[in-house]
């Protein structure tokens, strides 16, 4: 298995993981060992899959971690709770987080805005935090939003 964040420590604090099977099922499996492998995967073992086929029926599966397994500080949150986020530039309201998605080199924040969708890069130098509020402040936001694409359309009630 390969972790989004190669410096986690996560498998070595839990018991159990939960692996996304077809149809959106998930299944719970009580974890065994972990240990790296090579090109910064890792081997896991899981109780009740005993056999080369039956991991090798598990490959490409996306696995998941229980948020309170993991060792969060006060002030971070996962990239998962940012779509429904209201964004700021300053004090100001600009958007809210629709979706987030990788591109290759980092992850992207779709923020919905009054001039349409606007990508930000999820990085340091552009995204300065939480506000006191839960918002996500970010820094430079009209330089991004003066290449926004159009607004997904809207169904009228």
């Amino acid at each position: 298995m390969h972790l989004d964040n190669e410096g986690s420590n996560v498998l070595d604090a839990i018991d159990e993981v939960t692996l996304e099977q077809d149809a959106g099922r998930a299944k719970t499996y009580d974890l065994r060992s972990a240990s790296p492998a090579r090109s910064g995967r890792w081997r896991i073992s899981l109780a009740g899959i005993d056999s080369r086929e039956e991991a090798s029926s598990l490959t490409g599966r996306i696995l998941l971690v229980a948020r309170e397994a993991l060792d969060l500080g006060e002030e971070e949150i996962l990239v998962s709770e940012l779509p429904g986020r209201q964004v700021v530039a300053g004090s100001r309201v600009v958007g809210i987080v629709q979706s987030v998605y990788f591109n290759g080199a980092h992850d992207v924040l779709v923020v919905e805005a009054d001039q349409g969708l606007v990508d930000v890069p999820l990085v340091e130098q552009h995204v300065a935090g939480l506000d006191g509020q839960g918002r996500l402040s970010i820094d430079g936001f009209q330089s991004f939003a003066e290449l926004p694409y159009p607004p997904p359309e809207r169904k009228r009630k």
